[in-house]
């Protein structure tokens, strides 16, 4: 469920070309969704895609051991705010970072930390840690 939510929370500003080249823009967005996953309340009038992103913040309270969710959250954060809010940032300048640049925002914008976040050794549960279908490998070809 979180994947889908990261891909449409990508499309919001990537599939709008003037938005997606307004970093200002994709930060006021990203601010609003983070708000809505962290606290789990609604604005005013929201959009079905933050209906979605409280529908995900519910099924985290319900689900997650205690004290994962607040670290998961700090790794969606820097996902957006360190990786991909920064690629928009080039993006919008037409600039191609430098390669120390670019390592610095890959380093966030590709998720690892949120790939590991849910089935880190620190926070699942045993029966998923010890699931067979996490060990296992992939029939080779």
């Amino acid at each position: 469920m979180f994947s889908q939510w990261l891909f449409s929370l990508d499309d919001e500003y990537d599939e709008h070309p003037t938005m997606g080249r307004d970093p200002g823009a994709v930060r006021k967005l990203m601010t609003l969704v983070f708000d809505v996953l962290d606290s789990g309340m609604l604005p005013v009038r929201p959009t079905p895609f933050l209906h979605f992103t409280a529908s995900v913040r519910r099924r985290l309270d319900a689900l997650a051991p205690p004290g994962w969710t607040a670290r998961f959250l700090g790794h969606v954060k820097d996902y957006l705010f360190r990786g991909s809010l920064r690629a928009v940032e080039y993006w919008a300048l037409d600039r191609v970072p430098s390669l120390d640049e670019y390592l610095h925002v890959q380093r966030w914008s590709r998720g690892q930390s949120l790939e590991d976040a849910p089935l880190s050794k620190r926070g699942a549960p045993a029966s998923v840690r010890s699931a067979p279908e996490r060990h296992s490998q992939p029939p080779s070809r």
